[in-house]
């Protein structure tokens, strides 16, 4: 989909069918591609391909491998940085190994997806924010929203922090590249996606597969009926109410992370700013297994957190331990997905990085930061 959008801007094609499945599809067996597929990502999405889009798909996968491995290990020197844990400590080497355990990393390289480039983007607004640099806060955020639309809750955290400049930056810089690269992807592709794509991403039958690890896709999985994707459902319920419950859990689940934000120190802001990317993950309407590539800066947070000297252990036994089965959960190789046409109660079993990153977020509400203000906070 991404090489396929930025042939279609690169090589002079008007994108204004691009949501057209028929189209787009003749597009992708045109490139090269044996495979159908339905196109819901913003027009700008393929705009980070477009390095790689002027070679043949072999060679552009293994490119963009390469870049991407680049962008994830700058990425994991950022996270390292913030999170103010040493690579070569005992706590260090052992986050080193979690990573390298990491099953969304790998799949976020086989699929030759974006999240390594995202990962990459918010660590840098994360670093800006931390050291007071506007442009560095808003300009990777921006470009994460257009990209995927993941950095929409982290945005809200700017104003909630009175940082009104950034805030309007990240606004305005959006706005810019939208108008920048109409004569890329044209002016129509953005109404069909907002009129029509949007509205209905996440509310196919397929969306209920346990591919998607979700809580619209669990809803659906157990919710509603479909003959050949939904054959089990605990309760069939009308498919409004499906879409309204999905909508109020995330909608809760959202404000609850907002709600627990902190920024008296650098510790306190990285760990809201990732609880609120991983917040973006669960509630999005479907995610893979390579989204949650975007719960590596919780991962950090939590991890340095528990692993700093004078950390409370026996005050925080039930939070550690469920922390513990948690990064266990998500890191390791399941295969969950044999488990889609299973009945209940087993196919509870088929939804672990939903579940690990619902636990994930539990516990940082739970981890308490702290800390000395820094120097950014006291200045504003």
């Amino acid at each position: 989909m991404y090489y396929t959008y930025a042939r279609l801007a690169g090589h002079g094609f008007s994108p204004d069918s691009v949501y057209n499945g028929a189209f787009f599809n003749a597009k992708l067996r045109e490139f090269g591609f044996d495979l159908r597929d339905e196109p819901n990502n913003a027009p700008t999405a393929g705009l980070v391909y477009i390095p790689v889009a002027w070679l043949d798909p072999v060679p552009a996968k293994i490119a963009w491998s390469v870049l991407s491995l680049a962008a994830f290990a700058f990425a994991l020197k950022l996270l390292f940085d913030l999170s103010g844990v040493r690579p070569a400590g005992i706590a260090g080497l052992l986050m080193l190994t979690l990573v390298f355990l990491w099953r969304p990393a790998y799949d976020n390289v086989a699929f030759g997806q974006v999240y390594f480039v995202l990962l990459l983007l918010f660590a840098l607004s994360m670093k800006g924010a931390g050291t007071g640099g506007k442009a560095l806060t808003a300009i990777p955020l921006a470009s994460a929203i257009l990209v995927k639309g993941y950095g929409v809750i982290p945005a809200i955290l700017l104003p909630l922090e009175r940082r009104w400049k950034e805030s309007f930056l990240v606004v305005a810089i959006v706005v810019l590249i939208v108008i920048a690269t109409l004569p890329l992807v044209g002016t129509a592709s953005w109404g069909v996606l907002l009129s029509k794509v949007l509205p209905s991403l996440g509310s196919l039958p397929s969306d209920g597969n346990v591919a998607y690890q979700t809580i619209n896709g669990f809803l659906r999985h157990f919710f509603t009926f479909d003959p050949q994707w939904l054959p089990h459902p605990l309760i069939v319920l009308p498919d409004p109410s499906v879409r309204a419950l999905g909508y109020g859990i995330g909608l809760c689940l959202v404000c609850l992370v907002l709600l627990r934000a902190r920024f008296e120190s650098s510790q306190d802001r990285f760990l809201s700013f990732s609880a609120a990317l991983a917040a973006g993950v669960v509630t999005a309407p479907i995610a893979e297994e390579y989204h949650f590539v975007l719960f590596l800066p919780l991962v950090f947070a939590l991890c340095s957190r528990v692993s700093a000297p004078g950390f409370p252990w026996r005050e925080n036994v039930t939070v550690t331990v469920i922390l513990a089965l948690a990064l266990l959960l998500m890191a390791a190789p399941l295969h969950y997905k044999v488990l889609q046409d299973s009945p209940f109660p087993v196919s509870l079993l088929s939804y672990p990085r939903l579940y690990a990153g619902l636990a994930m977020l539990w516990c940082s509400g739970r981890v308490e930061t702290g800390g000395t203000p820094d120097k950014a906070t006291k200045a504003r």
